[in-house]
């Protein structure tokens, strides 16, 4: 009985010390047709209070396994404290130079985190990200959800 509380308890420090660096995590899930609409821009806001700290901005995608394309153009939008904001292109490469997925993969769905930003000063306030991609067609098929994630960056 004593190694299994130990053990419950590891876990949940493991828990406990990966999320202290999440400053914020959101994950839409597509409706049952699993397209994501061209008009379809997904928007997130969080705020910043520890402008001290460098920052990781990360682009959640899942997707069923075998996706057709090898990478997914992006368009990210950073509505800055300030009312500045920063447009930039992203490539969200899915698949690597012989054709494998990158994502974590179990069963159909395949799961990536790919960083978008790195090691990102910002300053206390709030922030409001949006993303759509830039696909030639009304909509990615097979996709299961997006997301964005914001993480302190590792001294």
């Amino acid at each position: 009985m004593k190694i299994q509380n130990l053990l419950i308890l590891c876990f949940l420090f493991l828990i406990t010390s990966c999320s202290q660096n999440t400053v914020y995590s959101r994950f839409d899930t597509l409706d049952e047709s699993h397209q994501w609409a061209q008009t379809n821009t997904k928007s997130y806001d969080f705020t910043i209070d520890d402008e001290a700290a460098h920052y990781n901005v990360l682009f959640k995608f899942s997707h069923v396994y075998g996706y057709p394309m090898t990478s997914v153009p992006l368009h990210f939008s950073f509505k800055k404290p300030d009312g500045k904001t920063e447009d930039f292109t992203f490539d969200l490469v899915l698949k690597d130079s012989e054709g494998q997925e990158l994502g974590d993969c179990v069963g159909d769905i395949c799961d990536l985190d790919s960083m978008v930003k790195e090691n990102l000063k910002l300053s206390k306030g709030k922030y409001t990200v949006t993303v759509s991609h830039r696909y030639d067609g009304p909509y990615l098929p097979n996709i299961l959800g997006v997301g964005l994630e914001i993480t302190k960056s590792e001294p």
